[in-house]
């Protein structure tokens, strides 16, 4: 006999969570009181157990979207427009508008997989690639992220130096960044969202501050050539690229939420927390890449 599209949907949350609970690594990690106090990820590859989701707070995604875009990297990629493409201020701040209004759709989408499955977005592509084929992209996403990672320390580690007066040499700076982020890497989810709903303050203060310092040598200088096509699709790539990379991790910080968790509220909260740091701190950086080519 033929079963509903419940029952089945019954039937895995029943194996997912079997398998949750039977998982040795688990279980051995809970044995740790301090493990269990930070809420060390020990479960691997496998989903997160019904009762095990329990986050009531579905916004906290929209903090950890916040944190981990409000920051130099888009900043960065903000400047490509101007820089390297050579747009102006006008046609630079339309493409990252446009092309984050329609990028940002994909990782809010992949969100709400988090609350209903329990597992975390790799593990899902065992679904759609089978399970040797998903080594594929599980190696391009490592490829992005130590990628990320390592422009993360390096910017890191340069800023440690540079407000040390000397006293602290780069390497070091690297290192020490590198260490504390693998250690937040560790905590797991509790002390994540703790972490992000403050991140997000001092960047932001300072990009204040470097607006208020240098926003009156902004300038929207003309372009030496109008936008051409290719220009604008090509920098708009380099968006849409920025922002869809976060597709491979997105239903990674969602899983913890209750099951009845509505989908719309999950993608509401993490498509605001994507669009609003990428979009504006991505303007910021065009503006300040546009006075620079200016300045004879």
């Amino acid at each position: 006999m033929a079963l509903s599209t419940p029952d089945v949907e019954k039937m895995n949350v029943r194996i997912n969570d079997e398998a949750a609970e039977t998982n040795p690594t688990h279980a051995w990690g809970q044995k740790w009181l301090l493990f269990r106090f930070l809420d060390v990820e020990s479960r691997g590859i496998l989903p997160t157990s019904r009762k095990e989701r329990t986050d009531p707070q579905f916004y906290n995604v929209f903090f950890i979207w916040l944190s981990a875009n409000c920051n130099i990297l888009s900043f960065s990629a903000g400047t490509v427009g101007p820089l390297v493409f050579e747009l102006g201020f006008r046609d630079s701040a339309l493409v990252i508008l446009g092309f984050n209004i329609i990028g940002c759709l994909l990782p809010g989408y992949f969100s709400t997989f988090g609350p209903k499955t329990g597992m975390r977005q790799m593990v899902q592509a065992r679904y759609t690639w089978g399970y040797h084929l998903v080594a594929l992209p599980a190696l391009l996403n490592a490829a992005t992220m130590m990628g990320f990672m390592i422009l993360n320390c390096i910017l890191g580690g340069e800023t440690l130096a540079s407000v040390s007066d000397g006293r602290l040499s780069w390497n070091v700076g690297i290192v020490i960044i590198a260490v504390i982020s693998l250690f937040i890497s560790f905590c797991g989810y509790r002390v994540l969202n703790w972490y992000e709903r403050i991140a997000w303050i001092p960047i932001l203060i300072i990009f204040i501050v470097a607006l208020g310092i240098g926003g009156k040598h902004l300038s929207d200088a003309s372009p030496p050539t109008p936008a051409t096509a290719r220009a604008v699709l090509s920098f708009g790539s380099t968006i849409a690229g920025f922002v869809i990379s976060w597709c491979a991790l997105s239903s990674d910080f969602t899983n913890y939420m209750r099951f009845e968790t509505p989908s719309w509220k999950v993608f509401v909260w993490s498509y605001a927390g994507l669009i609003l740091p990428i979009a504006l701190v991505q303007i910021l950086g065009a503006a300040f890449a546009v006075s620079i080519t200016s300045v004879d």
